[in-house]
């Protein structure tokens, strides 16, 4: 089941859960309101979950939380499919399993790339509602945002 005391909204738009593993988890969600999900973990993809929640849009766009740098792409892909959502004022959960790494680097890539936060606003808003997160992928982001300029 999904603990609700660790789903935090970043925005109104935009927030932070660990992924979920069973369906409960899956209607918890979308009772909070999730609309869309962008699915970050290359261990576990929620498509047999969302077979009952057909209108909750959703990627798979899985990567290992390895440490090893993630390409332009990756985050690129993630935004590409957020993008509608979050011009219709969607409220969204890119996730990852423990809501530390891969998700909250997604994360931070739409609100840079969607928004057009500095870096620091980005982290802050991110760090001001889940302080544990470690945003590893947070530079990979950074250089995906040049690029994509």
């Amino acid at each position: 089941m999904v603990d609700f005391e660790i789903v935090t909204a970043v925005t109104p738009h935009l927030i932070l859960s660990p992924g979920p593993a069973t369906l409960t988890d899956i209607d918890e969600l979308y009772g909070a309101g999730v609309r869309w999900i962008v699915d970050c973990r290359a261990e576990f993809d929620d498509a047999p979950l969302l077979a009952q929640h057909p209108d909750v849009a959703y990627l798979w766009n899985p990567t290992q939380d390895d440490g090893s740098p993630k390409p332009a792409s990756w985050f690129e892909a993630g935004y590409q499919f957020a993008k509608p959502h979050l011009d219709a004022g969607e409220p969204g959960d890119p996730h990852c399993a423990a809501e530390i790494n891969r998700g909250p680097s997604m994360t931070y890539f739409l609100l840079r790339r969607h928004w057009s936060l500095d870096p620091a606003a980005a982290e802050k808003a991110i760090r001001d509602v889940r302080p544990q997160v470690g945003i590893r992928y947070k530079l990979d982001a950074d250089v995906a945002i040049a690029q994509l300029r």
